[in-house]
């Protein structure tokens, strides 16, 4: 993944002539616990979407830097 070391606020500059831009997300890989449903069917875990107050099940990412993990 491509990043450029500036970021900018969104409400302060706009890219110039419709440009793409990379934007991040927080995206995290939940696993199913042993009993359950899921994990019994071989289902490792599921992708989830930060949605700003909690996590939305979500499709994988197209793409992602690096994974941290939190205390």
């Amino acid at each position: 993944m491509i990043m450029s070391e500036e970021w900018f606020d969104s409400q302060e500059k706009i890219p110039d002539h419709e440009a793409p831009v990379i934007a991040t997300e927080l995206y995290r890989y939940k696993r199913y616990k042993p009993a359950s449903q899921q994990a019994k069917k071989g289902i490792k875990g599921r992708w989830q979407r930060f949605n700003g107050y909690g996590w939305d099940n979500s499709p994988a990412p197209v793409e992602w830097a690096e994974a941290r993990k939190q205390d």
